[in-house]
């Protein structure tokens, strides 16, 4: 009996090539078989795709290789028109870096750096930021929740990374020592007598630098913020630093999310004119980021916090946390405490004692900074203990 001809067809999907043999002979599409012939169906995943699914004849097939750019081979006996049809899919990229200050973690099962997903996998990473960096900054995923981060793969390789900075003044700034004289922020060491502020008294005094935040940090990238004033002065921070504002009567801690609602307004300034320290105003008129690799430094006077930094009156925040151990009572015009008012504050809020602290430091250390205060900054809602004892956990780490 004759034996019947079928016809074997097929078209190559989008991200593979389908290839079929007869008796060892490589067929096109459409090549008429007899009926019983065997063929071998190989499938090829194109560069950048997987096999998805293989079906010939109606029936899906089994054991495909869905790994990345891989093929399969199958057998089958034709016993009526075959059509064969496959199915692939793209696939990208997933890579992720983490900069200094910050822990990245990729939360997605196997997957390792550089690895391949397919499009539409949704990749989730848990990010922190660690020790006493700031700002952290996650480019390439979105936070979801916490410390969650996600980015959905949509037709492009994914690349994520994270970075932080430390805050306070880029190297080069200058210092006014007690004297008079100036020295470089990277040169600031602690028990140097620099000129600080007394609030008490409202007069200008010799402080004592406590310590030089981040000293022995090594250069990283940082959004510098650069600010200018109408005197021509200029000064370069990282992160944020404090400053007196005029106009609000307080210090103000300038970063690069704030910095333009103080154009105009009108800052301190603290020259030495080779006898006394002179008092001045000037107004900031103008404030951008750059983006270098540069060291930063956050020198602490003891009790008083602040320094003149680039002839202005201003304090560094050696940590997040210890916003509200500034500002605690109001100022007069000439920048000392309002006696009345800070009595006041204090008949209502009362005054800690050593006693308090004394698990925690010793009284040499105690005696550091204005501790006594603190009690009004809570009573005022501005700190809370948690706060002090997270301040307190940093300033042990770091052995000050």
């Amino acid at each position: 009996t004759a034996k019947k001809l079928y016809a074997v067809t097929w078209s190559n999907p989008t991200g593979a090539t389908i290839s079929v043999t007869a008796n060892g002979n490589a067929i096109s599409s459409g090549t008429p078989v007899v009926e019983g012939t065997s063929i071998s169906v190989t499938v090829t995943a194109s560069s950048g795709y997987r096999l998805n699914t293989v079906t010939i004849g109606g029936a899906s097939q089994s054991g495909v290789n869905t790994n990345r750019e891989e093929s399969s081979t199958f057998s089958y006996t034709v016993n009526a028109a075959t059509e064969i049809s496959a199915t692939a899919v793209k696939m990208y990229t997933v890579s992720w870096s983490q900069g200094a200050g910050t822990s990245l973690t990729c939360n997605t099962s196997g997957l390792q750096n550089g690895g391949w997903v397919d499009n539409g996998t949704t990749v989730t990473f848990t990010i922190k930021i660690s020790g006493d960096y700031k700002d952290l900054k996650v480019t390439g995923a979105n936070n979801t929740s916490g410390d969650t981060y996600s980015v959905t793969v949509n037709g492009a390789n994914v690349s994520v990374s994270s970075s932080a900075t430390k805050n306070c003044l880029v190297e080069g700034t200058m210092i006014m020592m007690a004297d008079g004289t100036q020295k470089a922020v990277e040169n600031i060491v602690a028990g140097d007598k620099v000129m600080v502020f007394n609030h008490e008294t409202g007069k200008y005094e010799a402080g004592t630098i406590w310590f030089n935040d981040h000293a022995d940090d090594p250069a990283i990238l940082h959004n510098v913020i650069n600010l200018e004033f109408a005197n021509g002065s200029k000064a370069r921070i990282a992160y944020e630093h404090a400053y007196f504002d005029l106009d609000l009567m307080q210090y103000v801690f300038i970063r690069e999310d704030n910095m333009n609602e103080f154009i105009g307004h009108r800052f301190v300034t603290s020259t030495y004119d080779g006898t006394e320290i002179v008092q001045g105003e000037t107004t900031l008129v103008k404030a951008y980021i750059t983006e270098e690799v540069v060291k930063v430094y956050g020198p602490i006077t003891e009790y008083h916090f602040n320094l003149i930094s680039d002839d202005m009156l201003s304090m560094p925040s050696f940590n997040f946390e210890a916003r509200g151990m500034v500002n605690i009572f109001e100022y007069d015009a000439d920048l000392k405490y309002n006696e009345e008012k800070m009595q006041a504050d204090i008949e209502t809020y009362g005054l800690f004692t050593y006693e308090e602290f004394a698990e925690y430091m010793t009284y040499e250390d105690y005696c550091k900074a204005p501790i006594a205060y603190f009690k009004v900054a809570i009573g005022k809602g501005n700190l809370t203990w948690a706060q002090i004892e997270m301040t307190l956990q940093y300033l042990a780490e770091n052995e000050f």
